[in-house]
């Protein structure tokens, strides 16, 4: 039985948006040269309904394919009919079709009453997942719009829908919305979100897939100002990108301006200044990177405005302001955050005129979100419906597997029981190492070079010769233990190489001394080692790429041997440390 050329039209457009998100140009535009002719047998007036989404398509292939000026001209098109023709068509493929069309296109104000009637659609059809699917959608689109509480209760309605139907490949990435909507209102809830859904991504070796997750975890961490776990998950989500994403310029810069948003939170300004010039330098390549580009200006502002530079601060905040002004749906709570950060700047400097002008930009701003949130609390009745809905067709509600986390017996914070003081509670890893760093001179020592290295009132250099005995072994063990010297020149640590060669000859380590030699030899022969991190990445490969190349006897033998003698390096260093009055006690590394 042959299908209406109408439902044809929707199958072969959306057929060819998932084309062109695998990059496969040519099959997209032969998917909607098809959906065009399936309308050439469609009464006008019914055709004319699906203009816009033909328009739609092709805007953002003409935008993949490089041509700005046609892509751009067709959106305006795409739009223009829109407004003409909104809520002519209800059918729910339809509605499906067109909602994802207008977010890849970033136009989520205009995608979320599609995302909503695609949902009364499932719930007509009593079709549980789909229905889960429509209320994710949803909820990106308040999030990227800037309303997390908006985005809240349709991804947990997602969410309770999915708990009942274990296994289903949509769970991460609901697990990660919710999150990202919880992230400012219930951090601890929205880690919980993020750390189930990593292992679940980690579970499968889908590692690419948890890039977001671990970017979050590093800016949920910096926020709370637990530095050295957020740099531990940016490391990760960078590596993940080298590998998967390293001609996705956008996700890069995003990423790299995440990270300066950490050092700047740790008085770090050099450091942040460097990653958002490598960010800025990335995303004006782009040619979809301007709501990517205006966070990075965002960032900036606010590295400037700590270190007391107003004037530039001003300057950096208001062209983040023109960009997202001139996105089509852009972030309006960080256009509302720049906003009152510029005005606030400009009162600083006397500039009360330009403050003036600076506060009806920000009322406008304020104007559109409570427009749009109004919206979304309008569709509360709608949402409930769904939660109503949810164990429509799952044979039962799932039995949900019993957490093997405790609360931390200090901050309360659900945590794994595995690290403990004496016979008292379990504890998270934050609240252990400061409990572990009050009975433990050489554990705190350590610790408190970790903290200081990035510290601009510190830093390395400003060790002494025993400190940085110290801090670049402790770093050269922990890297090589868990990645390999490949890992340890990768990271950060690799810039100090020279100064850990130099500890080791203090010590009179001549084995361990000669393995690093060894190992830098094998990666960088007679060359010069670049001190900045990500000019060292592209020279050596990631772990991943390790097995099966010329770095794999490298992994084998020098960084084997190096573990086989990492334990008596730590007992020499620790009574160096002893030795040279940094500690009077302490514990082997060990037994951490």
């Amino acid at each position: 039985m042959a299908h209406p050329p109408e439902q044809m039209c929707v199958a072969y457009t959306r057929l060819g948006l998932d084309a062109i998100q695998a990059g496969q140009f040519a099959k997209a535009e032969q998917c909607f040269q098809a959906a065009e002719e399936q309308l050439e047998s469609v009464p006008s007036d019914s055709a004319r309904n699906f203009v816009p989404l033909l328009l739609c398509h092709r805007s953002l292939l003409q935008s993949r394919l490089g041509k700005s000026e046609e892509a751009r001209a067709l959106h305006e098109a795409a739009m223009t009919r829109l407004d003409e023709t909104a809520g002519s068509i209800d059918g729910g493929a339809f509605q499906g079709a067109m909602a994802r069309v207008l977010m890849e296109l970033r136009e989520y104000r205009r995608a979320i009453p599609f995302c909503e009637c695609a949902v009364r659609h499932e719930l007509k059809r009593k079709k549980p997942l789909d229905i889960a699917g429509g209320l994710e959608r949803t909820a990106q689109c308040y999030f990227f719009l800037g309303l997390n509480d908006q985005s809240a209760d349709p991804a947990r309605a997602a969410l309770k829908i999915l708990r009942d139907h274990p296994g289903d490949e949509r769970l991460p990435s609901v697990l990660i919305t919710l999150g990202n909507a919880l992230l400012k209102s219930s951090p601890t809830e929205a880690e919980g979100l993020y750390r189930e859904a990593v292992d679940l991504y980690e579970a499968k070796g889908q590692l690419q897939y948890a890039v977001p997750v671990w970017s979050n975890l590093g800016s949920l961490c910096s926020q709370q100002g637990r530095y050295t776990e957020s740099l531990e998950y940016y490391e990760k989500a960078l590596h993940a990108v080298e590998q998967f994403f390293s001609e996705d310029t956008a996700r890069v810069g995003r990423l790299l301006s995440n990270i300066a948003s950490n050092y700047c939170r740790m008085g770090n300004y050099p450091e942040a200044h460097t990653l958002l010039d490598r960010a800025t330098e990335l995303l004006k390549l782009e040619k979809d990177g301007a709501s990517t580009l205006a966070s990075v200006y965002g960032t900036r502002g606010l590295v400037l405005k700590e270190e007391g530079r107003d004037a530039e601060a001003v300057e950096v905040f208001q062209a983040s302001y023109v960009l997202r002004k001139n996105t089509p749906s852009p972030n309006l709570e960080s256009m509302v955050n720049d906003l009152a950060e510029e005005i606030a700047a400009l009162k600083r400097l006397g500039r009360t005129e330009e403050a003036v002008l600076a506060e009806e930009r920000l009322a406008a701003a304020n104007g559109q979100r409570d427009e749009v949130a109004q919206v979304a609390d309008n569709s509360s009745s709608r949402i409930a419906h769904a939660v109503g809905a949810v164990s429509i067709g799952a044979g039962g509600v799932a039995k949900k597997k019993k957490s093997s986390k405790r609360p931390c017996g200090l901050c309360g914070r659900p945590t794994m029981p595995f690290w403990k003081i004496d016979e008292g509670d379990f504890l998270c890893l934050k609240c252990w190492r400061e409990e572990k760093s009050k009975s433990d001179e050489y554990f705190e020592l350590n610790n408190r070079l970790i903290d200081q290295v990035y510290h601009p009132d510190v830093g390395f250099d400003r060790f002494t010769d025993g400190e940085k005995t110290v801090f670049t072994i402790r770093e050269l063990v922990n890297e090589v233990l868990n990645g390999g010297f490949h890992q340890y020149f990768r990271n950060s640590s690799g810039a100090r190489h020279a100064a850990a060669e130099a500890a080791l000859e203090r010590l009179n380590e001549l084995e361990a001394l000669d393995l690093l030699r060894r190992a830098r030899q094998a990666l960088f022969a007679e060359g010069e080692i670049p001190e900045d991190t990500l000019e060292r990445r592209k020279m050596i490969p990631y772990e991943f790429e390790v097995r099966g190349s010329k770095f794999d006897n490298l992994d084998e033998k020098e960084s084997f041997r190096f573990a086989e003698i990492s334990d008596d390096l730590d007992a020499h260093l620790l009574q160096f440390a002893k030795d040279t009055g940094l500690v009077a006690s302490g514990s082997h590394p060990n037994e951490w």
